[in-house]
């Protein structure tokens, strides 16, 4: 998954803020896939999803997973193919 960095600045010594651009997963999990890479620990994330998709950032462990939707709301199926689809995060840690 490539990343193309926007914004890796810190405006405040508490606090971290990184803007990218991602492509989703040649094959999605359920559940989420896994942003990495990431420069510290998220603490908050925000996350739009491209070409239709609704996109949800979960943060367990320090970990920041994009759980993608249908537009009709409901999670897309195991081993679908999202590389095709731009996801851009906010993260704030």
């Amino acid at each position: 998954m490539s990343t193309a960095t926007i914004v890796n600045k810190q405006y405040n010594p508490a606090v971290k803020i990184y803007v990218a651009t991602i492509a989703g997963p040649k094959s999605y999990e359920s559940g989420g896939f896994t942003v990495e890479n990431l420069p510290f620990t998220p603490k908050y994330a925000l996350v739009n999803a491209g070409d239709g998709y609704i996109a949800e950032p979960v943060i367990a462990n320090g970990v920041l997973k994009i759980k993608v939707y249908s537009s009709q709301g409901t999670e897309v199926s195991a081993e679908t193919d999202l590389s095709a689809v731009n996801f851009t995060v906010l993260v704030i840690g």
